[in-house]
């Protein structure tokens, strides 16, 4: 969000950002920037590609900063996540940047446009064809972006967050 804010090098919270984003097998990871704000839902932009000369950003919702320094009392009593869901979250957007996705979404919706104006100009019909086009574009972009959070989810997993992840999920489901 607009109102994040960049967090001191040395906050134990950007600490433990950097640890897991090592651990998880993102570049250079003292070079990334950690970023909160109430306004944030979490992300990450940069890639393995250009951390150790620009740096990547991540950008967290400040109710995992704030639960990451309050005691197990005040979790319980406002449902806030544990230590290992926000571990897992943190191993998750650092996926995103070990794994060079901001470069597969920065590719793919211009190609998803080309391909579908391709397809328009096959298809007789101009308003199927319009609707062949706006399918393409929303449904591949909804499709790539599902196949990146799941393989972010993955690379988290496998990097040892994997209850975190289970726990995150049960939170969110019994929330709804």
């Amino acid at each position: 969000g607009l109102d994040a804010h960049e967090l001191e090098r040395k906050d134990p919270f950007a600490v433990n950002v950097r640890r897991i984003a090592a651990r998880v097998g993102v570049k250079n990871p003292e070079r990334i920037s950690i970023r909160v704000g109430e306004e944030s839902t979490g992300g990450s932009m940069g890639t393995n590609l250009t951390v150790g000369r620009r740096g990547a950003c991540i950008v967290l919702p400040m109710e995992l900063y704030d639960a990451f320094y309050a005691p197990s009392h005040v979790q319980d009593k406002y449902d806030l996540p544990k230590r290992d869901e926000i571990d897992f979250v943190l191993a998750h957007e650092s996926a995103h940047i070990a794994k060079n996705h901001s470069v597969y979404t920065g590719a793919f919706l211009p190609a998803s446009v080309v391909g579908s104006c391709f397809a328009i100009h096959k298809i007789p019909n101009k308003l199927v064809a319009a609707g062949v086009g706006v399918l393409g574009v929303v449904g591949g972009n909804l499709y790539l972006s599902w196949t990146l959070e799941h393989e972010a989810d993955q690379v988290a997993a496998r990097s040892g967050f994997a209850r975190g992840g289970i726990h995150c999920f049960q939170r969110k489901l019994s929330r709804n």
